[in-house]
Formats: C-alpha cells, sequence, structure tokens
C-alpha cells in the first residue's frame, strides 16, 4: 500500500507540468487510441491523467469514466477535459464498478505499476460486459534496457524498475478468460547525460521503483553508469531510453 500511496503522490505532483514533458507518453497514447474499436456504449481508461488521452477516447465511444489512481491527476483532468468525461479517483486493483458494466476497457502506460498483474486483470475482466473488447498498453520486458545493462556492467542493481515478458502478461490474460493478440512497438526518446535521462522519467511522477534496493548511489557510481551510457550508446552525443510497449487487444 506504501508504495501506492507514493505512485499517487508523484504522479499528482506530476500533474500540472505532464503534458508538457510526456512526449513520449503522448506519442504511445496516440498510437494506442488510433487501434481503439469504435463503440456506442460505455468505455473506461484506467490510467485517465490529465485526461487528454481520455479527450481522443471520447470520439470512439459513447461515454468515457476516466479513473486514476492519482487524486491531483484527476482533479486536472476535471478542470481541463470537463465535457471530454468524467473522471474518478481510483485503483485498477480495485475498480470502483460492478460487475459486466463496460463496452471497452482502455488503459495506456498505466497497468505496468500493478503488481501482481493478474490482479489488475482480474479486475479488468470483471467489469467488461460479455463479449467487450479493450485496448491495454504496457512497458514490458525490454523497456529502459540500457540503463539496466549500464548498472549491471558496473556491479549495481538497476535503480529503474524492471517489466514483465509478454508471456507473463499472456498466462495473466487467460487465467481471467481473456483472449488477446498482441503487437510490440519500440520508442526512444534522446538525452544529454544520465541525469537528463533520469529525469525525463522521475519529471512526470514515474520515478517510484517498485522493488527499491538499498545500495548506496555514490558519485563514483553515478560517474561509472555515465562513461558506460555513453561508451554503449550514444549517438551524436545523446544516449536513450528506450520504452518497449506492448499493445494487447483483448475481448472478453
Amino acid at each position: 500500500m506504501q508504495t501506492k500511496v507514493r505512485i499517487a503522490r508523484q504522479f499528482s505532483q506530476a500533474a500540472h507540468c505532464y503534458d508538457q514533458l510526456a512526449e513520449v507518453q503522448w506519442q504511445i497514447g496516440v498510437d494506442a487510441v488510433s487501434q481503439v474499436t469504435p463503440t456506442s456504449g460505455m468505455l473506461l481508461d484506467i490510467g485517465s491523467g490529465t485526461g487528454r488521452i481520455s479527450a481522443l477516447l471520447a470520439d470512439k465511444s459513447g461515454q468515457v469514466i476516466g479513473l486514476d489512481l492519482a487524486e491531483g491527476m484527476a482533479r486536472f483532468a476535471s478542470r481541463t477535459q470537463p465535457n471530454k468525461a468524467g473522471f474518478l479517483v481510483g485503483d485498477a486493483d480495485n475498480l470502483p464498478f460492478a460487475d459486466n458494466v463496460f463496452d471497452y476497457v482502455f488503459s495506456c502506460m498505466a497497468l505496468q505499476w500493478c503488481q501482481p498483474i493478474s490482479q489488475a486483470f482480474s479486475e479488468v475482466a470483471r467489469v467488461m460486459k460479455p463479449g467487450a473488447k479493450g485496448l491495454l498498453a504496457m512497458m514490458v520486458q525490454g523497456s529502459l534496457q540500457e540503463l539496466h545493462r549500464c548498472w549491471q556492467a558496473v556491479g549495481q542493481p538497476a535503480h529503474v524498475n524492471h517489466f514483465l515478458s509478454l508471456e507473463t502478461l499472456e498466462q495473466a490474460a487467460k487465467q481471467v478468460g481473456l483472449t488477446w493478440q498482441v503487437q510490440t512497438r519500440l520508442y526512444q526518446t534522446w538525452h544529454t547525460s544520465l541525469r537528463d535521462a533520469l529525469h525525463s522519467i522521475k519529471d512526470i511522477g514515474a520515478g517510484v521503483v517498485l522493488n527499491p534496493t538499498r545500495s548506496p548511489l555514490s558519485k563514483a557510481v553515478i560517474q561509472a553508469v555515465e562513461r558506460r551510457y555513453f561508451e554503449n550508446y550514444q549517438q551524436q552525443g545523446l544516449v536513450p531510453v528506450s520504452y518497449q510497449v506492448a499493445f494487447m487487444e483483448i475481448q472478453k
């Protein structure tokens, strides 16, 4: 529970600047929306954030309900997108809705925060009507791979999150009766330093490490990681942050 409090707090604090900073997240969201099957019924957007993706979804559904763990995000969305969707505060692991309510469930760059993922998938399936469809976009194994490899190269545990494999996600989906089709896509942002790369994650509220280590972060360690980062990955003076994203089309 303490981890969820930290996640909610950090995203709430980032709400006012999120849209200006989260460029790759916007692109991923736009790509996810392009795969949504239009419906005249109710659509649930889990992890609706600032509401800008919910606004796009409003053109593809009869009614959109946006749900976010961070109260600050839900408040911001209600203020900036009042005519596009209704926004609530809630947890993907315990959706505040009755069974068999939604014609479509959408989530983009949110469910990777859920542990175990089977609980979130169970809740998604529960609130979907029989035959309902959905699109879940999540960061998966291979995300932040350059950072992981550089931490490992200097004998340190990575101070960024690990992500689930496609096989794990498929198993969790099947266990709750969801059929699925998946495609993956790699997105990258480019940065002038290790600090800049890490801040591109932290400044949008995504800096909570789900399974943190207690290894010290000395200046020497940070410098060693940055050296490896540039030696192995720099292109024209910039280093990448990679987002491996799975786009999962589901049906109950």
